[in-house]
């Protein structure tokens, strides 16, 4: 029990994985000795005992009464939460040999593979998750989804997205966040919130991604008219080593608007342009720049070319 202890210690403190969504069959056994936390005004955060779990793999795999597909199944999933994703995976991939095509072996895979950081093998069991069975976690998967493109594009280019949304989300420059491609604000926030609920288990800050999503959590629910529980997860957004212009801008506007009546929403108040610090030479001037330049080497050579006739 002690070396698993001390592994997850280990191992999650020098990683952050984001950890997926764990699909267990004997979820009613393992909910027993989760502890559950709040998050905010809104989040839920379960959390399990190591030792408990260690205690509950042992059982689950010497009992013979629990089929074996749902005792390897959850078993695995026990394995990751116990920092030991290759195992986990190995289980998972001899369950998907006897039996293809099942949903819970192949988002538990990308699970494992996300925590063993193969974000390519995570990305492709994710997808086929998500194909097997678009409903699952509430519609939420398509996040995992985009949240691993994001990862994988961030490898190849630590640039990619600084101070962007990992889900793509457009909440518009101003000061009270907008909604200009019409999202469904209802039906993404319990998504998201889904998702969050599930990574904040084992995602501790600094963490800049989770930052990101929370960002996006609090936008979404400023534009549902909750500006005092939208500021607390710009907050949070901050501590998880998320920062921006608009981040700054929004947490200062709604808080000086719930100071002078703690009951205000923020669809009786005009949005205002947020003022962005100066990030050095536009991307565009450069662009101008480079053109000009091509231009006017093609006109040399073109000159030279002519002169020499």
């Amino acid at each position: 029990m002690r070396k698993y202890f001390i592994a997850g210690l280990l191992f999650f403190a020098g990683h952050s994985f984001t950890q997926g969504c764990a699909n267990e069959l004997l979820f009613d056994s393992i909910k027993t000795f989760k502890i559950t936390k709040e998050y905010g005004p809104m989040l839920m955060v379960d959390s399990f005992p190591q030792d408990a779990l260690f205690t509950y793999l042992h059982a689950l795999e010497s009992d013979s009464t629990i089929p074996y597909f749902k005792r390897q199944n959850d078993a695995s999933i026990l394995y990751m939460r116990l920092a030991d994703p290759y195992t986990a995976k190995e289980m998972l991939l001899n369950l998907e040999r006897t039996n293809p095509g099942r949903y819970s072996v192949a988002a538990n895979l990308g699970t494992a593979y996300e925590l063993l950081g193969q974000l390519d093998s995570a990305l492709l069991w994710i997808n086929r998750a998500v194909a097997i069975n678009p409903e699952s976690h509430e519609g939420s998967e398509w996040m995992h989804v985009m949240i691993l493109r994001y990862r994988i594009a961030k490898q190849k280019n630590p640039n990619y997205m600084a101070g962007g949304s990992a889900l793509m989300f457009d909440f518009g420059t101003l000061d009270i966040p907008q909604n200009p491609y019409g999202l469904n604000i209802d039906k993404v926030s319990k998504e998201l919130a889904y998702q969050l609920q599930e990574r904040l288990s084992f995602i501790g800050p600094p963490d800049t991604l989770m930052g990101m999503l929370l960002f996006d959590y609090a936008n979404l629910l400023a534009l549902s008219d909750n500006p005092k529980r939208s500021l607390w997860y710009f907050q949070a957004a901050k501590e998880y080593g998320f920062s921006s212009d608009i981040l700054n801008a929004r947490a200062k506007r709604i808080e000086e608007i719930l100071n002078e009546n703690p009951n205000a929403v923020l669809t009786d108040f005009e949005a205002k342009e947020v003022e962005m610090e100066s990030q050095g030479t536009p991307v565009y001037f450069i662009a101008i720049g480079i053109a000009l330049l091509a231009v006017l080497g093609v006109w040399m050579l073109l000159r030279k070319g002519k002169n020499n006739r």
